[in-house]
């Protein structure tokens, strides 16, 4: 889990956004597809302006005690390489098509939009509630440096914790 203060305003928060979808897709090709390491990998971002801003991104998966230490290793390469990517602008194309796609995944079941007003009304009294109408000229706006920017300001050794649960032994 990497975490700490966050610049918590709208395009932080999207740069974060496209930064933890080009992790998942490096953890899930690497461990997933290539090592064999587990059935499954996520990395979940989680962001806050009350008590004060911070963000949380948690890299979970399950895997074989014995093969739990190469795979964190392995985590950590993927880590750095997304912190040191810079995009073209073909694959920042990709990231922005990925994001809009969920976006739109979300917004079926009015889930995007809830949470979006939800999350205004904790955050100032509502006063940012229309900033959702704003989202596809934000998601125009991502560029990679913003995402480069990010990954490098976020995805940092000294913010993390590593933990490994290993099954009791009988």
């Amino acid at each position: 889990m990497l975490s700490g203060p966050f610049d918590y305003d709208a395009p932080h928060k999207l740069a974060m956004r496209a930064v933890t979808l080009l992790l998942q897709t490096r953890l899930f090709d690497s461990i997933r597809q290539e090592l064999g390491g587990t059935y499954s990998i996520t990395a979940n971002l989680q962001t806050q302006k009350f008590p004060r801003p911070q963000y949380s991104l948690r890299i979970e998966w399950t895997c074989e005690p014995a093969r739990a230490e190469a795979l964190v290793q392995r985590v950590w390469q993927e880590i750095a390489f997304v912190r040191d990517i810079r995009l073209s602008a073909q694959q920042m194309a990709a990231v922005r098509d990925s994001i809009q796609r969920d976006v739109e995944r979300e917004s079926q079941d009015n889930r995007y939009v809830l949470n979006a007003i939800t999350r205004s009304y904790e955050e100032d009294g509502g006063k940012s509630v229309g900033d959702v109408e704003h989202f596809p000229e934000q998601l125009t706006a991502l560029t990679s440096a913003a995402v480069s920017q990010a990954a490098q300001a976020y995805l940092k050794v000294e913010t993390s914790v590593t933990v490994i649960q290993n099954p009791e032994r009988r």
